[in-house]
């Protein structure tokens, strides 16, 4: 698994923190090396676009196996595509409507006794439920089209 992609991003930084278990560090790095990879940090035009099924596959499958490898496969983002399909989500891109996003949140940890949990009170150490982590949709303001477009890619 090659550490620089083609676009040049960097993934050495996120494969030590996430050796070092320094999980909340870990999951601000994905967030800098996808926004990296699209060439922007407007998640508002990344998700109008559904850039994220477009995402680089190359860089898509370095970030989930960095994640799943260091965390002996309970975190990842293909860790939480096989919950959000248990949980009734399509493959689609589309938003799948709050049933399933709500169930889909209430079983990776993010939402609790019927609210999203804020980003500060989530579990950052390391034996959350499986697919808890990485969360970078939580910078997007929970954001509700990019779970279903991140975790349909096709190369996931």
């Amino acid at each position: 698994m090659p550490l620089k992609s083609e676009k040049g991003v960097d993934y050495r930084r996120l494969r030590d923190l996430l050796k070092a278990g320094q999980w909340k560090e870990a999951d601000e790095e994905t967030q800098k090396c996808m926004e990296r990879a699209l060439g922007t940090s407007d998640w508002s035009k990344i998700y109008k676009q559904k850039l994220l099924l477009q995402f680089p596959c190359a860089d898509l499958k370095t970030i989930d196996q960095l994640w799943v490898r260091a965390s002996q496969g309970r975190y990842g983002f293909s860790v939480q595509k096989e919950i959000y399909v248990k949980c009734g989500g399509k493959l689609d891109g589309n938003y799948p409507g709050d049933t399933i996003l709500y169930k889909f949140g209430k079983e990776v940890g993010w939402r609790v006794n019927h609210s999203w949990v804020s980003y500060s009170d989530l579990d950052w150490g390391g034996t959350g439920v499986p697919g808890h982590l990485p969360l970078v949709f939580v910078y997007w303001g929970w954001c509700s089209g990019c779970v279903p477009s991140l975790l349909s890619h096709r190369d996931l």
